[in-house]
């Protein structure tokens, strides 16, 4: 007898921690960004999430060819494709790798922000992410810097 009792709560335990799991999860879910990566036109499209919000963007890759940190003017290149965006942290999500912790992303949000002058380096891969309308909304630098801001 007592031990279906504490099978049943046991079961009862297992059911409630699995409701807040799944809840948690849901709740998780509208704080990330999602990409789904969709093919057809001429550059490749992702349609990201973000705080439940969708939207369609055009993405390019390219290896940075020059980098003016006082202008915020990026230039790139794609499958010899000459590529030059204004890298704006006030309109747009600009994020770099960390020398610290290998394998996280740090986020610029503004251009006083220590890691500015050193986010991009000639070299690194970076992704852009552009609306339909042609507007940057997300630049992330995937190259290991080897220059700049050292010491974060």
């Amino acid at each position: 007898m007592i031990r279906k009792k504490w099978f049943g709560w046991g079961l009862l335990i297992l059911l409630a921690l699995g409701i807040i799991v799944f809840w948690m999860r849901g709740a998780l879910k509208t704080n990330l960004v999602e990409v789904e990566e969709k093919t057809g036109g001429e550059l490749e499209r992702v349609v990201a999430v973000e705080a439940g919000k969708e939207q369609e963007l055009k993405q390019i890759m390219g290896i940075v060819d020059n980098w003016d940190a006082k202008s915020g003017k990026l230039v790139f290149m794609e499958d010899k494709v000459r590529h030059e965006v204004l890298v704006d942290p006030g309109n747009m999500r600009v994020m770099v790798n960390s020398l610290k912790e290998k394998g996280k992303d740090l986020v610029l949000s503004s251009r006083e922000d220590l890691n500015w002058t050193g986010a991009f380096c000639r070299g690194d891969m970076v992704v852009l992410r552009i609306s339909l309308e042609d507007e940057p909304v997300f630049i992330i630098n995937n190259g290991y810097r080897r220059c700049g801001f050292k010491g974060e």
